[in-house]
């Protein structure tokens, strides 16, 4: 079993259970084997880290852990060359997030630069969810999106959508992990931090069944 930690969701088993089933719905979408991961969504990116390294301690030799979180800053080329560019971008912009001792490269990865990043590359899913009020021609271009300040795709994307009216507008939380678990796969793998991810949980999922 893979357990994933990740950054998002507000606080209340609720908020929380609708983040945990979008993640898992959209990585099953990506043929990832049903009842071999599991996703933990924390809160802040803090939260993430800490469960992360709580459950290196306590979890069952069996359970593989991982931690996903925004790379909230802009991702630079070596960070996405590099199989360890999670833990390198979080050690740099954290002074809580040392790499644990004994971690693979693979166990920390990155929303580059955030969730909502992975919901503007999706255009076909915009567009099914926002027939008649998308605003196509203002988001970013799909070259380097991962490149885009995290507030800017947030922004962006509300502007977007802006058209739809009161309440049916793109908003984080909730409407946001159901749009999760409606994204398309090879939409997503055009963003190289999600084949990054993508890749490396396939990886452990075999690894760790």
């Amino acid at each position: 079993m893979v357990a994933v930690y990740l950054e998002g969701a507000a606080p209340g088993k609720a908020a929380r259970a609708q983040a945990r089933e979008g993640f898992k719905k959209l990585m099953a979408r990506c043929g990832c084997t049903a009842n071999k991961f599991r996703f933990e969504p924390c809160g802040d990116r803090k939260a993430a880290y800490d469960a992360f390294v709580h459950s290196l301690a306590t979890n069952e030799e069996a359970t593989h852990s991982m931690l996903l979180v925004d790379s909230e800053d802009a991702v630079t080329t070596q960070h996405t060359a590099s199989l360890a560019g999670g833990w390198q971008l979080l050690e740099a912009r954290e002074p809580w997030g040392l790499r644990p001792p004994g971690t693979a490269d693979h166990q920390c990865q990155l929303m580059a630069t955030c969730m909502e990043t992975w919901i503007m590359v999706d255009r076909g899913t915009l567009q099914r969810l926002f027939p008649q009020c998308l605003r196509r021609n203002t988001l970013f271009p799909v070259h380097q999106l991962e490149q885009r300040q995290r507030h800017a795709v947030h922004d962006t994307l509300e502007l977007a959508t802006s058209d739809c009216g009161k309440d049916r507008g793109y908003k984080k939380g909730r409407k946001s992990f159901d749009m999760v678990a409606q994204l398309e796969p090879a939409a997503l793998r055009q963003l190289p931090h999600f084949v990054k991810f993508e890749t490396a949980l396939k990886a452990a999922i075999t690894a760790h069944p």
